[in-house]
């Protein structure tokens, strides 16, 4: 599980929360230029190479799921929709974390709110609902996510910009399909982000350096779960872990039990055999032919 591809490189890669009240920042225009302040000082500290925003971490889940379907196609009831993931990223999030392009482009930093609505998918997107077809400027019809609103807006026509390859949004061993968009968190602003900060040597001596950034901007911003990305692949494959190490246990006891079982029958049988023993060796039987002739039997029945 370890050498599973995750669609990302984790090294040297820190991320942390952002818990931010809808009510210090109603209006979603104000919502972005706080994060592009918080961003721009984290991006000022020594050490760091990129700085990105997202809604949902990876192996974190899919954060939001929404029902979608293609523009060019019939219109489907919303609740017979398939779903999908769909994250709110900063352009630079696909950079940070090493995400390999396939096809078109990555979101640009011209993406605004107001302007043409471009989304990226991945791979799983594109094989599931695109295959056999280019995938690139068709339409994905997804509604839009109010920040701060229980309800969701109108529909948006997302036009597919680019492909990139599959991260992965649960544990490593997660078989399922997860298709996914990804969209400018200008262009749909949301009030919990999480950063990714990809540094260049050891990230663990950037946490206080990175908290003391963010309080440089907003002394009263909530700061949670600061974590390198290795540490949440490790804590992904806890289950696993524990898993394997309760299984290595109960096969440990089952071979110890089976060894004394097969003592068992051996010395059992040799015991049988006493006697016979004495008179071969009365008849001049050497002792290596005994010695052979124990294992020869005793294996038999310790291989059945």
């Amino acid at each position: 599980m370890q050498q599973v591809d995750t669609g990302f490189d984790s090294t040297n890669v820190l991320t942390a929360g952002l818990a931010i009240p809808d009510r210090k920042f109603p209006d979603p225009a104000q919502l972005n230029a706080y994060l592009r302040q918080i961003v721009g000082s984290v991006e000022a500290l020594p050490g760091v190479r990129d700085v990105a925003l997202t809604s949902a971490l990876p192996m974190r889940g899919w954060g939001y799921g929404m029902p979608f379907q293609r523009a060019d196609q019939p219109i489907v009831d919303r609740a017979n929709r398939k779903a999908c993931f769909f994250k709110m990223v900063s352009p630079s999030y696909f950079r940070a974390l090493g995400m390999r392009l396939r096809k078109g482009r990555h979101l640009s930093d011209r993406e605004a709110k107001g302007g043409p609505p471009v989304t990226v998918i991945n791979e799983n997107m594109a094989r599931l609902y695109f295959k056999g077809e280019e995938p690139i400027g068709k339409r994905i019809l997804v509604q839009d996510i109010v920040p701060g609103k229980t309800q969701l807006g109108e529909e948006i026509p997302w036009e597919i910009v680019g492909v990139v390859a599959d991260e992965k949004v649960g544990s490593l061993d997660g078989r399922g399909d997860n298709p996914g968009m990804y969209v400018s968190n200008e262009q749909s602003p949301v009030y919990y982000q999480a950063l990714v900060v990809r540094a260049a040597v050891n990230p663990a001596g950037l946490t206080q350096a990175l908290s003391k950034a963010i309080h440089e901007i907003d002394k009263d911003q909530s700061v949670n779960e600061v974590k390198t990305l290795d540490q949440i692949k490790t804590e992904s494959t806890a289950s696993n872990r524990l898993q394997s190490l309760l299984l290595s246990v109960f096969a440990s006891i089952a071979v110890l039990l089976a060894a004394i079982g097969i003592y068992g029958v051996i010395s059992y049988t040799v015991e049988q055999r006493t006697h016979e023993i004495g008179i071969r060796g009365a008849l001049g039987a050497s002792g290596s032919d005994v010695l052979r002739l124990i294992p020869r039997s005793g294996m038999s029945l310790a291989g059945i």
